[in-house]
């Protein structure tokens, strides 16, 4: 049994469409899986996965693309499936040119021919439902959590650095100040992390700070560290940071991948979505009870880190 899923979108995105990919999983034991990934990053959660076979990457530019299909082309599949959200207009001609015995994807107004199975896409529905609807065609749909597939050695590097910075017996808050460079409207500011942290510091004991930091928003992280005390900057490959966020009490961000990190090891969340920002957090907020969010889209108070640190209080004390 060979599986191909196909997944054009980022890091969480990926995340959101793991519980679907282990229910295919469990339906077939015997499966192997493959990926075709545009975004380099985005398959960080299953690269280490027991169940993956080999990931292709490719861009979005035409030659990348038929250089993809060239290899994938030669795999006569059992099942092809496009994770939802994907926009189906550019991924329909791809899913012809894949060879796949059932293919399954979203359709929007008019169903596509050469699908096996298609649902509709539905803009309010969260994307761990919408991907296990998908899967739901052929297995029986189970509610799973989100997963990442840690390596053996990231976990004891992570609890090592864990030792060696004194953190060990610390509650570890971590924030993300940043997001894909594309997305930098969803940040929250910097010195809006910065009063964050003095907040915390003044009215939370046995506490540790940690700044996560990627290359495209090293320059606002560091900033903060230096704006602030006892707080540690961390810069790692993405399986060291998914690790060291698996120890964390709470991961405070913008909408970003690493609060859906935090989700596949039940961390407590709490996402900014801040104003003037597009995101329909039904559809793409981290998944799980443990899951709080700061919603400004729409309006701009003049309180929001006090807003914002009142959740996480609410949260931590959970």
């Amino acid at each position: 049994m060979k599986i191909l899923i196909v997944h054009t979108y980022g890091l969480g995105d990926m995340i959101m469409a793991t519980p679907a990919i282990c229910s295919l999983c469990e339906a077939y034991p015997s499966a192997k899986i493959d990926y075709l990934v545009f975004q380099k990053h985005a398959a960080a959660p299953v690269r280490h996965c027991d169940r993956t076979e080999q990931i292709i990457y490719s861009g979005f530019e035409i030659s990348a693309i038929m250089m993809a299909l060239r290899s994938l082309r030669r795999i006569r599949y059992d099942i092809v499936m496009h994770t939802s959200g994907t926009a189906v207009w550019k991924i329909a001609p791809l899913m012809l040119l894949l060879g796949g015995k059932v293919k399954i994807g979203e359709f929007v107004g008019i169903k596509i021919p050469w699908y096996s199975f298609q649902n509709a896409k539905k803009p309010m529905m969260h994307r761990v439902e919408a991907n296990l609807a998908l899967v739901g065609n052929l297995a029986e749909k189970r509610v799973l959590k989100p997963r990442y597939c840690l390596p053996d050695q990231s976990a004891g590097d992570t609890l090592r650095w864990i030792r060696e910075n004194g953190f060990a017996g610390k509650k570890l808050i971590g924030l993300h100040p940043g997001c894909n460079q594309a997305f930098v409207q969803r940040r929250w500011g910097v010195e809006n992390y910065v009063s964050l942290i003095k907040r915390i510091r003044e009215n939370m004991d046995g506490v540790a700070i940690v700044v996560f930091a990627g290359p495209d928003e090293i320059e606002e992280a560091v900033e903060i560290v230096r704006a602030t005390e006892n707080s540690k900057l961390y810069r790692d490959n993405i399986d060291n940071v998914a690790a060291l966020i698996s120890h964390l009490e709470i991961m405070v961000t913008n909408d970003s991948g690493l609060g859906h990190i935090a989700s596949c090891f039940g961390v407590k969340t709490l996402t900014i979505f801040v104003y003037g920002s597009y995101a329909t957090l039904e559809r793409t907020r981290p998944w799980g009870e443990n899951a709080y969010i700061a919603d400004f889209r729409k309006s701009k108070p003049e309180n929001e880190v006090e807003r914002v640190f009142s959740l996480l209080e609410k949260a931590v004390d959970a």
